[in-house]
């Protein structure tokens, strides 16, 4: 990751991406190779006054990475604010060729330098080796996976929910300690709630790989729920955006929860889906696709 610095909100940015490798790295002599030079790209930095948002969420890639073509597809990538990968785009990083060939690449390909991406961290994204270089290709305030952001009418939250097996698993060799990066995550939304940001967007959007209902009862999930449903509830979250079910569904308020849950699908072909949103004025709109276009759900918010 490279951070641009005093950038202007609602500005058109035109950039090329010079880059020459390291041949030969003595203590007191390096030798580079030839320089290479990218096609000019151009991206618009979001606008601070903006009053409408336009996003859309996929999740659940597990490396199959025809389904970014596929379901990027459905929508006018050059209207959109931004793009969220909520999660598990890979089965593990393994290597650099997995972040890079599985995630980065196929992504490029349909946004091709012009359109913010975030990638929200799944439990997938946290095994293998190379998950241990994660941070060094996504930056983010503080440093943290989870963060926040106002964009239009909209407080966008989010969260990094972690693996979704006890800690103590011998899988993970004693290498997690989600739970604690969970509590951690909770005081920091439940301080962020009682900010003028916060409190000052007309929407508030929480987005999350597992989510808090609707998901079994592993561990996971289970502390998911404990932590963060209580805040959502006293805080008046409006929509929680999830995946790692691999089912699709839109599960509202009731009794155990007051907010509406959007899940996402799995990676099946033929069944993958797209979420949709749509900011103006004082609604929020937001759909879910299926590849091919189908719409198998929509709603409007309004206040």
């Amino acid at each position: 990751s490279f951070r641009l610095q005093n950038l202007t909100a609602n500005r058109k940015y035109r950039y090329r991406i010079h880059a020459k490798a390291i041949v030969s790295f003595e203590p007191y002599k390096v030798v580079y190779g030839e320089e290479i030079v990218s096609a000019e790209a151009q991206f618009s930095t979001l606008a601070d006054n903006q009053d409408t948002v336009s996003c859309v969420i996929l999740n659940d890639i597990h490396g199959n990475v025809d389904s970014y073509a596929s379901l990027l597809g459905l929508v006018a990538l050059q209207e959109q604010d931004f793009i969220v990968n909520n999660g598990d785009a890979v089965d593990y990083l393994g290597t650099a060729e997995d972040l890079e060939d599985k995630i980065l690449a196929p992504m490029a390909q349909q946004l091709k330098g012009a359109v913010p991406f975030i990638m929200n961290r799944g439990n997938h994204e946290t095994r293998g080796a190379y998950a241990f270089h994660y941070n060094a290709y996504f930056d983010y305030p503080k440093g943290h996976n989870y963060h926040s952001f106002v964009q239009g009418n909209t407080c966008w939250v989010f969260l990094d929910t972690g693996e979704d097996k006890p800690d103590g698993e011998a899988v993970y060799a004693g290498l997690a300690d989600y739970d604690a990066y969970r509590e951690e995550q909770a005081a920091w939304f439940a301080a962020l709630a009682e900010s003028p940001s916060y409190k000052n967007a007309l929407f508030k959007v929480v987005v999350m790989h597992i989510p808090p209902f609707a998901s079994g009862d592993w561990h996971g999930t289970m502390h998911v729920r404990k932590l963060f449903s209580p805040l959502f509830d006293k805080y008046a979250v409006d929509l929680v955006v999830s995946g790692h079910t691999h089912t699709h569904g839109h599960h509202p308020a009731n009794g155990e929860h007051a907010y509406p849950i959007l899940i996402g699908a799995g990676p099946k072909v033929g069944g993958r889906t797209l979420i949709t949103l749509k900011g103006a004025g004082r609604t929020l709109s937001y759909a879910l696709l299926k590849e091919g276009g189908e719409l198998l759900f929509s709603k409007t918010l309004e206040k």
